[in-house]
């Protein structure tokens, strides 16, 4: 048998907003203004839930520069788009 094939599914955090990774793609979310734009976050994750039902494990790499504060309402934000199995990564070690 051949091994399924495992989609990726990252938020790397940065001082610029964030950039969504769907396995081979990737979608940068700026920050609007000074803030980050948590909503649409949350709105493109819910897009990748629709079309992988299935897939409920995400990771979150932040640069060390990121308060705490912002991975917390990154992570709710996952949650909400029904994201329950969360892993915070060093950015260095997302392979992006």
């Amino acid at each position: 048998t051949t091994p399924e094939k495992v989609y990726k599914l990252v938020v790397l955090v940065n001082d610029s907003g964030f950039n969504l990774v769907a396995d081979q793609n990737q979608q940068p979310i700026p920050k609007k203004g000074d803030s980050y734009d948590f909503e649409k976050l949350g709105d493109e994750l819910k897009k990748i839930k629709d079309t992988h039902a299935d897939k409920t494990d995400i990771q979150v790499a932040s640069d060390d520069s990121i308060k705490f504060e912002v991975l917390v309402k990154t992570m709710d934000a996952a949650l909400t788009a029904r994201f329950p199995d969360i892993s915070l990564i060093d950015s260095g070690g997302a392979g992006i």
